[in-house]
């Protein structure tokens, strides 16, 4: 499974079977019906042929942004809807600034064996575009750098991250070591993780 997080927040997931497509063309279909046409083994179904062919498209419930992965690189272009009365409008995504981004909370989580879930660490993104400024926080009370976030959001790991507020860190903070404001607290940079030194 992986994941893809839309610029409006929200994490898509390529095995969500009411916002993952795979996207052929005409020539595919027209190649698969004639191969269908042509045999008499009944495992050889269109489904079956045009499996792994597509292209797959990831649709965001909230914004409605198109996410569609043309190449094998692994990375996807954005198709931002068009406003109705705006036939000529710039369907870019606007520009953020630093100033805009809300600082972002995570926390990790699993399931037991009996379906339960679990809650894991807490994790902190506190810029869209600088992913060196990722944060996990640790049972020494400082947040230390991560690649956590940036892997996991990619798909290219197995932890499962869900997006909580800031309230909700602050209280966990508070709850577990007695303190709120250490949501705010700086990021601690181990020298072996500082990405400067690499």
């Amino acid at each position: 499974m992986a994941k893809l997080l839309c610029r409006c927040g929200t994490i898509l997931r390529d095995d969500d079977p009411d916002e993952s497509y795979v996207m052929n063309s005409w020539r595919q279909f027209d190649a698969v019906d004639e191969e269908v046409e042509s045999t008499d083994n009944p495992d050889v179904t269109a489904s079956s042929l045009l499996f792994g062919t597509g292209v797959p498209v990831r649709s965001c419930p909230v914004c409605g942004r198109l996410w569609v992965f043309w190449g094998k690189d692994g990375f996807a272009t954005e198709y931002v809807p068009q406003a109705q009365d705006k036939p000529h409008a710039d369907v870019r995504a606007p520009e953020k600034t630093e100033e805009e981004f809300v600082t972002r909370f995570f926390r990790s989580y699993g399931f037991r064996p009996d379906g339960t879930r679990f809650d894991g660490g807490l994790y902190r993104r506190e810029s869209e575009d600088d992913t060196t400024r990722d944060a996990v926080f640790k049972s020494d009370r400082k947040w230390h750098f991560t690649r956590t976030i940036e892997m996991s959001l990619k798909g290219y790991n197995d932890t499962d991250l869900r997006e909580i507020s800031e309230a909700d860190a602050a209280h966990l903070l508070e709850e577990i070591f007695g303190d709120a404001s250490l949501v705010n607290d700086p990021t601690t940079i181990d020298v072996k993780d500082d990405p400067a030194a690499k």
